[in-house]
């Protein structure tokens, strides 16, 4: 998965090799979609143009396995049982996590949840108030 999004993460270029220009990285990483009730999740969601982005629901009762927590930028997708892939162009990373054994959810769960905290934190970020990651 990390490899899948991996242009996305590096401004457009996927070994040595132009795949999306920076203008169309930039128009897929935009919030088209906020809030709400998403009527396939059932749930607030957030999208840009074929892409989830960072989804704050920990607010809801069972908002804990609700949620996917990323970087403004990153786009990509969760999967029923914590799966992940996306892409963060701010930090030119790709994140994939695909598990052996489905946990609790449709997003993310605490095992998807602390690998994605893990990596933003090793980046230099911090958690904001909003939600996101943002740099320390």
């Amino acid at each position: 998965m990390a490899r899948l999004y991996a242009p996305l993460a590096n401004k457009g270029i996927f070994n040595g090799v132009r795949v999306f220009s920076e203008d169309q990285i930039e128009i897929m990483a935009t919030t088209v979609v906020a809030g709400g009730q998403d009527m396939t999740l059932l749930m607030p969601s957030r999208f840009s143009y074929g892409f989830m982005k960072s989804m704050d629901n920990r607010y809801r009762p069972s908002g804990h396995i609700e949620s996917c927590l990323l970087g403004l930028s990153a786009m990509g997708h969760a999967g029923a049982g914590g799966g992940l892939g996306f892409a963060d162009p701010d930090l030119g990373i790709s994140f994939g996590y695909a598990m052996n054994k489905m946990g609790p959810g449709i997003l993310l769960n605490e095992r998807s949840q602390n690998l994605v905290n893990a990596t933003y934190k090793s980046m230099g970020y911090r958690f904001s108030n909003s939600g996101n990651w943002v740099k320390a």
